[in-house]
């Protein structure tokens, strides 16, 4: 792969783990696109946009790259933002699921003779026969990414999201494991990225590393060559970090000579101070942020 394509491949992944990030992020905004996080997040509910926060573009599962050395990263990046999405599709799906249990406990009482909300046969046998074939029946017609099932189960979390709820915390423990986990993902990509591309070319080590210089005794551990793991020997010994976003940027600054500087948007750094909000000060917002 040449320089050139490096670039292009490298503009192209940083772009969609951005453009992912941001829809991420955004779903904890109003409409006008305020942020609306309150001190320990006392949002009002109508700021809540829960069923946007897992609708961000799914073009990151169709991410594939010419060059088998990056599938691996590609593949690791693309189940992290899986995984975000069946985050804020797991209270959905399950309140659509409890939907079906109630539906199938109703009709088996009717069944037996009893009023929906009487519970008195519910220890027969022919109750239990009746809720299995019920349940059976339900699970085998139902498609979970329909439409029914999404607006079934958005509907039951805006109420669980009024003021006062006991499961309120509980939902926007998921938003916030969300955020942490996009970042996160974007974050180990940058990272991987980088090592990579940098490994399968010497001369982005050489601009990384500039006029510092490495250990004789750490070259030597290498058999004198670090010609191919020049990403891994810089990142390892420190001479870049990717533990902040300011880190990720000034490795692929100085690897790159600013070749791949738009990557990085402002939404980015919105992000990660949110990120390090929830993760460090449990949502708290200080003045610093």
């Amino acid at each position: 792969m040449t320089g050139p394509e490096a670039l292009r491949y490298e503009r192209l992944m940083m772009h969609r783990a951005r453009d992912s990030l941001e829809r991420c992020i955004q779903a904890g905004s109003d409409g006008g696109g305020q942020r609306v996080l309150g001190a320990r997040w006392k949002a009002e509910p109508k700021d809540y946009q829960y069923e946007e926060a897992f609708l961000f573009s799914r073009d990151f599962e169709e991410l594939k790259v010419a060059v088998r050395e990056y599938d691996p990263i590609i593949s690791t990046f693309t189940e992290n933002l899986r995984r975000v999405v069946l985050f804020g599709e797991m209270p959905l799906q399950l309140m659509f699921l409890t939907g079906l249990f109630e539906r199938a406990i109703c009709e088996s009482r009717y069944e037996c003779g009893v009023a929906p909300n009487d519970p008195s046969k519910d220890k027969e046998e022919k109750y239990r026969e009746a809720f299995k074939k019920r349940l059976d029946a339900h699970f085998a017609d139902v498609d979970w990414a329909s439409k029914a099932a999404f607006d079934y189960g958005a509907h039951n979390i805006r109420f669980i999201l009024s003021p006062g709820h006991p499961g309120r915390a509980a939902l926007e423990a998921v938003l916030a494991a969300m955020i942490t986990s996009a970042y996160s993902a974007f974050e180990t990509l940058a990272a991987d990225l980088w090592v990579k591309t940098v490994d399968m070319h010497f001369e982005l080590a050489a601009n990384a590393l500039g006029d510092k210089q490495l250990p004789g005794n750490l070259v030597a551990g290498y058999g004198g060559d670090i010609s191919k793991v020049g990403g891994r020997v810089l990142r390892d010994t420190k001479k870049v970090t990717f533990d902040s976003l300011s880190g990720i940027q000034d490795a692929y600054k100085q690897a790159f000579k600013g070749a791949i500087n738009t990557a990085f948007g402002p939404q980015l750094r919105h992000t990660e101070k949110v990120r390090h909000l929830i993760a460090h000060r449990a949502g708290l917002i200080d003045d610093k942020f």
